[in-house]
């Protein structure tokens, strides 16, 4: 079982290039859905708003800008929730 929220490698979030090469202009929309943190103020999600951001300048030519999206349950509902950062 994982504990920490942001167990994931930030390397991995840098480019869709090579994944992604457009021969025309395209609508993609990279969303990034997490469980609900609490977190908010650890240096680990301050890392994790770097490098998404570092991902929007990267790829502003080619995607939107990555919207994150955080899910929790509120009693038998399951609720997402769009965040800015």
């Amino acid at each position: 079982e994982c504990r920490t929220p942001w167990a994931f490698s930030t390397r991995t979030l840098t480019s869709t290039k090579g994944y992604y090469i457009p021969n025309r202009p395209s609508d993609i929309q990279p969303v990034l859905i997490a469980k609900r943190t609490t977190a908010k103020a650890s240096g680990a999600f301050r890392e994790f708003v770097a490098a998404k951001r570092a991902f929007d300048r990267t790829n502003r030519r080619i995607t939107h800008p990555m919207k994150y999206i955080e899910f929790y349950l509120n009693d038998d509902d399951l609720i997402f929730e769009e965040i800015a950062l």
